[in-house]
């Protein structure tokens, strides 16, 4: 079966890491893969070729919109795969020339929606995902959203979960971070809590530099590791001068090994403004950490609020500090949260599932062809 994906990019960012999980795991005797890229942003490009992927990027950021449409219709015209399977904004004109060139299995993935501010624009994405054959969503929120603003009246709906390859998280998770900030990774470390995700606005680090700030008045020597990169990364640098949080506040850059610092992590936290069903809130679970997080997006789906975590309004520092203080002040509660979030994630957020869902749908498109 050949398959091409598309997506905007291919940073190591949530979406692309879970196409990246999903191609590690289908069969390669079984399936023919190329993944479109509209943007030269690629980092995850190496990888998917060391899969055995045909990788096609557009430079969309150098070229008009309309190059970028005409070289993707080649590349679908020349190719002709049984399945195009676009991912958010990229889907749009995928599944236009999907259409145009009668290819037949045509599948959308929608991580979060946004509903559109002029209802032209919702009208227009109404037409081109009723072109698709299946939409998935990873998380119920994002297809109560989806299905709120939107009647998709020719497809068929789903929500397939993130997955996480656990047998691969645990070998990293046993391994140490190479090329480590000068911190602590041994049992003795100072208090963790670590924030995983992109220095993006959307993701709220300055209200949780401030949330932590508060912290430390309690646990004077806890410290906070933000791990990833992004657009704000020099603001918050400044920021944690401006508070005075220097010593206590890691940045750890863009990593790939998430799973061998969360080792030496005590919490995870996120405090999102909006969010879809966040990667890093997996890893978290499957380190077995207790989580702090916004409740947004499909975060409900996975830290049940007083099970496996607490939940907080969304730019509410206040109510990030208290939850984040009560979990530090009772590591037996802490410690059980823990252990039923990696069960969780073991239930119901294994990669083999989410994968084997997927070949259904295809194999499914198919046979109906």
């Amino acid at each position: 079966m050949k398959i091409t994906y598309v997506i905007g990019q291919l940073t190591v960012s949530g979406t692309e890491l879970q196409l990246l999980e999903l191609i590690r795991h289908l069969d390669p005797s079984q399936y023919q893969v190329t993944v479109i890229s509209l943007y030269d942003q690629a980092p995850l490009a190496d990888d998917l070729r060391a899969l055995g992927c045909t990788v096609r990027l557009l430079a969309r950021e150098k070229r008009s919109r309309v190059a970028v449409f005409l070289d993707m219709f080649r590349e679908l015209k020349n190719n002709r795969p049984d399945v195009v399977h676009g991912f958010a904004f990229a889907a749009r004109p995928a599944m236009i020339i999907a259409k145009l060139l009668g290819i037949k299995g045509r599948v959308v993935s929608i991580r979060t929606f946004r509903p559109w501010k002029y209802r032209f624009l919702a009208w227009l994405d109404q037409i081109i995902l009723n072109l698709a054959d299946t939409v998935l969503c990873n998380s119920y929120a994002a297809y109560h959203e989806l299905s709120a603003s939107i009647t998709l009246k020719q497809t068929t709906s789903q929500v397939i979960y993130n997955g996480l390859d656990l047998q691969r998280f645990d070998q990293q998770f046993q391994q140490r971070p190479a090329g480590a900030p000068p911190v602590v990774l041994d049992d003795e470390h100072p208090l963790t809590i670590c924030c995983v995700g992109t220095l993006a606005p959307v993701k709220n680090h300055d209200i949780l530099l401030r949330a932590f700030k508060r912290v430390l008045a309690t646990y004077p020597t806890a410290q906070l590791w933000l791990v990833g990169g992004g657009p704000n990364d020099q603001a918050l640098t400044d920021l944690t001068r401006a508070l005075e949080l220097a010593d206590h506040v890691v940045f750890w850059g863009q990593r790939t090994d998430v799973p061998s610092i969360l080792r030496y992590v005590d919490l995870g936290v996120l405090a999102s403004s909006r969010e879809g069903m966040p990667n890093a809130v997996i890893e978290y679970l499957a380190a077995g950490l207790p989580v702090v997080a916004t409740d947004v997006g499909g975060i409900r789906e996975l830290v049940d609020s007083d099970a496996i975590g607490l939940l907080v309004p969304p730019n509410d520092m206040a109510a990030l500090a208290d939850a984040l203080l009560a979990l530090l002040a009772d590591r037996d509660r802490a410690r059980r949260m823990g252990q039923r979030g990696r069960a969780k994630v073991e239930a119901e957020f294994a990669v083999e599932g989410m994968v084997s869902h997927m070949e259904t749908i295809y194999r499914t498109l198919l046979e109906s062809e």
